[in-house]
């Protein structure tokens, strides 16, 4: 429950300070006296979007404090709880907006997220406006008041996750449909590509072998001259080769040994050299047994070559990679094939999640028939007991949806008949502004009695109604604040008067315009509502206290 709520500087309030109790409060005041920005400053402690705008002209910061009683909201504590933000059985919210636009959240003095803000605002009080009226006119809100009345939050929840989940895995199926689809031309030009690579029959380091081999065979003349030349020089049976050289100054050498010992380590060195000159020869003559002087060869080792430079070029690649590219398109390839049998597999799995999103949308669609049935005829009764004593109030579903949406299929919509033998017509073709603010108080009514919220606030929600009609409201909302708290900002009389509290909400002229707020005691109160009656005339007063005495 609601307890306090301190006001400073926001809009025309400089410093308001408003102490509330259980049962029905109401509020009243001349128009642009503040009492919707009550309603609004309360709202923006409970999360919704600030703005620097609210801040009154020449104050650095506004601030918004409301205390409530949890109680008697289970829900609240347990949340409070949960988030560590317990404190016995009052939860303070605070909230500061400066000029920069920023804001700081608080409960219980700790500082709090937006969101957290929000959430436990739902716990602890709801608030109707008059501006619900004519959003009742879009199907989108009549279906969602539908769900409201249900209370089936948990089917919604798997429906909307089953949808998710099929949705995910439909798209992921019709992805690689529509890639399958551009990509034929794709698959054309990369097994063309493949077939050329492969039709060479390339081996691994063939290219660094061909281009070995061709060197070899293209100076095949040159080499062999060179080895002959070398053979000779060193072992040909002449006087004139190495080896016949080195081997006579050894023998001369070794007759002066005696005299000379010291030409021994010269000698081995004469002796070494010529075993290496005798390896050296040996070496160069099977070199020259193994020359190739292949001219067919040659073409053949060349023809080759060209023919994989050739391809390199054509596909863009240096001719190195030409192995790595056939292994790249072939598991490109291979991927590519293989997206029918995947997209087979992914439509298998679509449909398989749209048959348990079936399931969970028919149990919800049986939850909404069966909750809107009960709401009809809940509707009906307060219609009737609104000054529509012909009202009836239905809620009519057409063909279901043939696509899946996250709210299930069903496609329904408020239909409404307020006159004998007039056919039900959808809400939106046949309701008057007063008929439709009374269609609107009359589901916020039933919603609220539904509700555990501890808090019900209804701003100008009786706006288009007036006479009978605004005495039965005020009755119906007595009747709430006998089991919650109810507080009720009006411009009629009845209703009023049906208040267990009253306060008056008026500006104040110095030398800025504030608003003040003042609990009436009977007197005043008497005085208000001749007031909202039309003049403070005696016949205005006997009947402000005719009302009062109703009660």
């Amino acid at each position: 429950m609601l307890e306090h709520l301190h006001i400073e500087n926001f809009a025309i309030i400089e410093n308001l300070d408003l102490d509330l109790s259980a049962g029905m409060t109401v509020i009243t005041g001349d128009t642009g006296s503040g009492k919707s920005i009550v309603i609004d400053a309360l709202d923006i402690a409970l999360g919704h979007r600030a703005d620097s705008k609210f801040i009154r002209e020449g104050s650095a910061r506004c601030e918004i404090n409301a205390s409530f009683d949890t109680t008697h909201c289970k829900n609240a504590q347990l949340w409070l709880q949960e988030n560590d933000l317990e404190n016995d059985s009052t939860c303070i919210i605070r909230r500061v907006i400066t000029a920069d636009g920023r804001s700081k959240n608080h409960i219980n003095g700790r500082a709090v997220t937006l969101q957290q803000l929000r959430l436990l605002a739902q716990e602890l009080i709801q608030i109707h406006a008059q501006h619900e009226h004519y959003a009742l006119l879009k199907r989108d809100e009549q279906r969602y008041i539908v769900d409201r009345f249900a209370q089936h939050s948990d089917l919604l929840h798997l429906v909307k996750n089953s949808y998710q989940t099929w949705r995910e895995s439909y798209d992921a199926w019709q992805a690689l449909l529509a890639l399958g689809q551009s990509d034929r031309g794709k698959m054309d030009f990369l097994t063309y590509q493949l077939q050329e690579i492969k039709a060479l029959q390339l081996r691994a380091n063939e290219l660094d072998a061909l281009h070995l081999e061709q060197k070899k065979l293209s100076h095949s003349q040159e080499l062999v001259m060179a080895l002959s030349t070398a053979v000779d020089a060193i072992y040909k049976n002449s006087d004139a080769t190495v080896l016949s050289s080195v081997l006579r100054i050894h023998r001369d050498l070794t007759a002066h040994q005696k005299i000379l010992p010291e030409l021994s380590n010269t000698l081995n060195l004469l002796n070494n050299a010529t075993l290496h000159l005798e390896e050296a020869s040996a070496e160069l003559n099977t070199l020259l047994k193994d020359m190739p002087l292949d001219p067919k060869r040659l073409q053949e080792v060349e023809t080759r070559l060209q023919n994989i430079h050739n391809l390199a070029r054509k596909l863009h690649v240096p001719a190195e990679q030409l192995l790595a590219l056939q292994d790249k398109l072939t598991l490109e390839l291979d991927s590519l094939q293989n997206l029918d049998e995947k997209a087979q597999q992914l439509e298998k799995i679509s449909e398989e999640h749209k048959a348990q999103y079936q399931l969970s949308a028919e149990k919800l669609s049986a939850s909404r028939l069966k909750a809107a049935e009960k709401l009809g005829v809940q509707m009906s009764v307060y219609l009737q007991k609104l000054s529509l004593p012909h009202g009836q109030f239905k809620v009519v579903f057409s063909e279901p949806a043939t696509i899946p949406t996250a709210y299930g299929l069903d496609q329904l919509e408020f239909y409404i008949q307020t006159n004998i033998g007039q056919t039900a017509q959808p809400l939106a073709k046949i309701a008057s502004g007063g008929e439709l603010s009374r269609v609107s108080l009359a589901l916020q009514l039933i919603s609220s009695q539904q509700d555990n919220t501890p808090t019900l606030i209804f701003d100008e929600i009786d706006v288009g109604i007036g006479g009978k009609t605004a005495d039965v409201v005020g009755q119906l909302l007595r009747q709430l604040g006998e089991k919650t708290q109810v507080i009720c900002i009006t411009h009629q009389p009845p209703v009023a008067a049906r208040g267990h509290h009253h306060l008056r909400i008026e500006k104040e002229h110095g030398n800025a315009t504030t608003s003040r707020l003042l609990a009436l005691d009977p007197k005043q109160r008497t005085q208000e509502i001749a007031r909202m009656l039309g003049g403070k005339s005696h016949t205005a007063v006997a009947h402000a206290k005719e009302l009062l005495e109703l009660v």
